[in-house]
């Protein structure tokens, strides 16, 4: 069995990242957002990867994720992660 995660899935723990880790609640067009729309600095973006990435047990590799753009980019690339990594 995979440990995939569906585009909902993904955004419901991100916003779930925002809200109580960041201490910030993302707008209702979230989804469209550019990552940088989202005014984290660098400590808040570096704590929103590591929640990521134990929250859906994948392992983010930084330069890349400094490539994605908007926050449909980081969702769907966090999807496609999901799908390729077995449930430990």
């Amino acid at each position: 069995m995979n440990n995939t995660h569906d585009v909902i899935d993904v955004i419901a723990i991100l916003k779930e990242i925002m809200q109580k880790q960041l201490g910030k609640t993302p707008p209702a067009d979230f989804e469209k957002l550019a990552l940088s729309e989202l005014n984290l600095d660098s400590l808040e973006r570096l704590t929103l990867m590591v929640e990521l990435e134990n929250r859906l047990q994948v392992k983010i590799d930084a330069p890349w994720a400094y490539e994605l753009n908007t926050v449909s980019d980081l969702v769907d690339a966090l999807v496609k992660l999901t799908g390729d990594k077995p449930r430990v």
